[in-house]
């Protein structure tokens, strides 16, 4: 297998002037050579390859070039298909610092709620007024679900 491959090889890199590829055996070593050698040889006629057939030429250009339009536009979906991605990540962490935003200014809103409910309620309690009371924690309630429910921590 390792002599056809070798002859092949030989066969393509030969000038195109040789006659004659010659195998030569010297001392069980198998070497190709366009001289004969000293010891056992062989020769091979060696024929100079075929002219290019013109159909099969213009053939594989087209297939060469029809490659080479597949690959650009496999590059060009590939840079748009990246965009995409990019302009997806931009829009999911523009929604992302919104949504913290909106969190911030909830909470902060809860906080100025919670002290004036607060207010409310000590002042419930020193006018003797339960129903204000129980209005307030329920508002104090209500507003702390709202911010664990839109704004979870």
């Amino acid at each position: 297998m390792r002599a056809l491959v070798l002859l092949v090889v030989f066969c393509l890199t030969a000038p195109a002037h040789a006659d004659n590829l010659y195998k030569c055996t010297d001392g069980g070593r198998v070497t190709y050579g366009d001289r004969p050698c000293s010891g056992k040889s062989a020769a091979f006629a060696v024929r100079p390859p075929p002219p290019p057939d013109p159909a099969l030429e213009a053939r594989l250009a087209s297939a060469r070039n029809y490659v080479a339009s597949l690959a650009s536009k496999r590059a060009a979906q590939d840079t748009h298909d990246a965009q995409l991605a990019q302009q997806a990540a931009r829009r999911q962490h523009d929604a992302a610092s919104e949504k913290r935003t909106y969190c911030s200014n909830l909470r902060l809103r809860h906080m100025d709620a919670a002290e004036r409910d607060q207010r409310t309620i000590g002042n419930a309690r020193l006018d003797q007024k339960p129903w204000r009371e129980s209005q307030a924690k329920a508002n104090l309630r209500e507003r702390a679900r709202l911010v664990a429910e839109q704004c979870p921590a």
